[in-house]
């Protein structure tokens, strides 16, 4: 069930990551015509933003046999998932930021800042999930 909570969660991140960055207008090349957006860029942009949640699932996947809480690297993963969800849920509402100034670096400093955020929730719910010692051979 876990599993597929998650994949569900990147694949809405995602999906709202193409839309945000598709509305910033990330690799827009501007020509007589009019602007193309260069695909790979948003594309790019938005695996980025899915990179948090899936380093987390991750980690909590590889857990589980590991610990002796394994649903506390699952709660985790969860509490990451529901901040990337927020977060560009907040961004894919607020539409297109003024282009004059720095709003629309969200659309690459989150990511990064995103994956930092993924990799403390996770290493504290790891440590958590740790207490009380290892799990025994029998169980």
């Amino acid at each position: 069930m876990f599993n597929k909570i998650i994949a569900i969660v990147i694949l809405l991140i995602f999906g709202l990551s193409v839309i945000n960055a598709a509305d910033e207008a990330i690799g827009v090349v501007y020509e007589a015509s009019g602007f193309v957006y260069v695909v790979v860029d948003v594309v790019v942009v938005s695996f980025l933003a899915v990179l948090a949640p899936i380093i987390s699932m991750a980690i909590a996947v590889l857990m589980r046999k590991v610990v002796r809480r394994p649903k506390v690297p699952e709660i985790g993963a969860y509490i990451v998932g529901a901040v990337g969800l927020v977060a560009y849920t907040y961004y894919v509402a607020n539409g297109q930021t003024d282009p004059n100034t720095a709003a629309h670096m969200h659309v690459v400093l989150f990511p990064v800042l995103y994956v930092l955020f993924s990799l403390v929730v996770m290493a504290l719910s790891v440590g958590v999930s740790f207490i009380g010692g290892r799990r025994s051979a029998n169980q």
